[in-house]
């Protein structure tokens, strides 16, 4: 997949440079294929202006177009192609957030790497570009993604550029927290999080950012910090930091953070069963009413908050299997059989009620899950006449 990317971006490359413009790999791409890693994505920074952009090619897609970027469809790939921000290609790598994503790939394999980008990858270093002071100004997110950065390389920002970070963290404050949120996730999913939270807690950036306040006494505590990279997504994550702080309102936070429904859902779902989880195995019931995959994510925040070496994730599985029924439809009775068994008066409200009754009843094996039987039974407990 990378090799026909790196193709099809040269012949890109070629088609700007054959209208006399200048044309470069540059950013991630070229820095994850200097690191041996997968690329999946390819960014290209040219002297074209956006204009000239969509008239070599023909089928782009406008995304930013002030920021001077264009998506270029071609040959079955997508590629964002980006105007120069400067005059220069030097001078546009200056404008980078750090050294090692400011190495340019000419179509020819030759790199331009003006500040020096190799030689810290070698080095493992996260530095800013010329002065970090000055691209922290210009994006302070990016005093956020050097700890990412940190988390997923498993580098360390130099000392310069962490300087640059404790100096300007109040920065972070005006950036909208959508962005943070996306870092922040990239952040905690990185296989060196561990030490980049310990890092990010020693700058003091996210006492700057308020949307941290109910949880950041937890980033501090070791036990966290070592909890978290046994974690597989963000829905598990916050599980965990919303639970182990005791927020009260999980949903109200987590649409502060901007967060997914299906992430806020899941999370209300997970931390509200978590405090009986710690106290005894997963019952049908909390296996039924949390499907199979919320089941997995809460075992895993359960067993890091226990402090256990692996989850039971094949046990949950196991069990999961030979529950009874796995949702409503696997029901033998349902609303309009229940709205047959009252009487006109009783209030229609009931109905859920009743099968709410019966899910649990099906589930714990009182009853078989047989139509008949479900009805003789809710006679015989009295919750319809008979």
């Amino acid at each position: 997949m990378a090799s026909n990317l790196f193709q099809t971006a040269n012949i890109l490359i070629d088609k700007l440079e054959n209208k006399g413009f200048e044309a470069y790999i540059v950013g991630g791409a070229v820095r994850d294929h200097l690191l041996s890693k997968e690329v999946y994505d390819i960014d290209i920074t040219t002297s074209a202006h956006p204009r000239d952009i969509k008239a070599i090619f023909p089928k782009t897609i406008d995304v930013a177009l002030k920021h001077g970027t264009v998506i270029v469809c071609f040959m079955g790939e997508t590629y964002e192609v980006t105007s120069y921000r400067a005059p220069t290609l030097s001078e546009d790598l200056k404008l980078r957030d750090f050294t090692i994503n400011a190495i340019a790939l000419q179509n020819n394999g030759k790199m331009v790497d003006p500040y020096f980008g190799q030689d810290d990858l070698k080095r493992k270093l996260i530095r800013g570009v010329v002065n970090p002071t000055e691209r922290f100004k210009e994006d302070p997110l990016r005093m956020l993604r050097a700890f990412r950065f940190v988390s997923q390389l498993g580098f360390t920002v130099e000392e310069k550029t962490f300087l640059a970070i404790t100096n300007k963290k109040q920065n972070i404050a005006k950036v909208a927290i959508e962005r943070i949120a996306a870092e922040f996730g990239k952040l905690c999913l990185g296989v060196n999080c561990e030490k980049s939270l310990q890092l990010l807690m020693k700058s003091k950036l996210i006492n700057e950012i308020s949307e941290f306040n109910e949880i950041n006494h937890c980033l501090m505590e070791e036990k966290i910090l070592k909890a978290i990279p046994a974690l597989t997504d963000m829905t598990e994550v916050w599980s965990l930091l919303l639970y182990y702080a005791k927020v009260n309102n999980c949903e109200t936070f987590l649409r502060t953070w901007k967060q997914p429904k299906k992430v806020i859902d899941d999370v209300k779902m997970i931390t509200s069963r978590l405090p009986i989880l710690l106290t005894r195995c997963f019952s049908e019931e909390d296996l039924y009413f949390l499907g199979i995959e919320k089941a997995k994510k809460a075992e895993r925040v359960r067993a890091v908050l226990k402090n256990e070496a692996h989850p039971n994730i094949e046990e949950i599985m196991r069990d999961y299997e030979r529950l009874s029924i796995k949702n409503k439809k696997d029901l033998a009775i349902n609303g309009k059989d229940i709205i047959c068994l009252l009487k006109d008066a009783e209030s229609r409200e009931r109905v859920g009620q009743l099968i709410s009754i019966v899910e649990k009843a099906v589930l714990s094996r009182h009853v078989e899950n047989n139509k008949k039987a479900i009805i003789r039974w809710l006679r015989k407990e009295g919750y319809v006449n008979a």
